[in-house]
């Protein structure tokens, strides 16, 4: 059965807007915290939101998830892939895309969750993806521990529920290739372990070669 991957890249894909335009985001990473500036990390970070109908949501992520990121002490960038919401999402994010560091693909058709986070993985520029449900139920402070382990080496980096029903990180295929499927932990982009992801680059690629 093909993936939402080989269906994209198999046609020429849905029409679509971006925002700020192509031409447009060479500049367009929200700067890093004065203490990263000063040691001089060169490394950056992406956050990719798929979303349908969920502007009440975003009106709240958003702040929330900028001020995450900043902390983080990275260059970043969020782009939220809209799949044909209905909600007024495209206007209001084309006004947020006017600040740094925010991207807005918006599509035509509904895509289904799955095709739209690899639209977002294909775009996405930084070092590490943090894939990001805007409903996630797990706490987004989790965030930063995630870019620690991150910088800890770990390439694969996932919020769970523990047996009590408390979040936890999950870091499977430690130490492994990231051509050993082990190394993604049985992750799959349709399933709700994708609710709060981090991915190093190198697992980015191999998950949509």
């Amino acid at each position: 059965m093909p993936t939402p991957h080989d269906r994209i890249a198999g046609s020429r894909g849905p029409r679509s807007r971006w925002y700020p335009e192509a031409d447009d985001v060479g500049s367009g990473w929200a700067h890093a915290s004065g203490w990263a500036q000063l040691y001089g990390t060169r490394r950056s970070v992406s956050c990719v939101l798929p979303v349908h109908d969920e502007l009440h949501v975003l009106r709240t992520v958003l702040p929330q998830l900028s001020d995450l990121l900043t902390e983080c002490g990275y260059p970043w960038e969020v782009i939220v892939v809209d799949s044909a919401s209905s909600d007024g999402t495209e206007p209001v994010l084309r006004a947020w895309c006017e600040l740094p560091g925010y991207r807005l693909l918006a599509l035509d058709d509904d895509v289904g969750r799955a095709a739209s986070i690899v639209l977002g993985l294909e775009a996405a520029r930084g070092d590490a993806v943090i894939l990001l449900d805007a409903q996630t139920p797990h706490p987004m402070s989790m965030i930063h521990e995630m870019v620690q382990r991150w910088e800890a080496g770990a390439q694969v980096i996932f919020a769970a529920r523990d047996a009590s029903g408390d979040s936890e990180l999950r870091v499977p295929g430690l130490g492994r290739s990231p051509q050993d499927p082990s190394a993604m932990g049985g992750l799959r982009l349709a399933d709700d372990k994708t609710d709060l992801v981090l991915l190093d680059k190198v697992m980015v690629h191999e998950l949509l070669r």
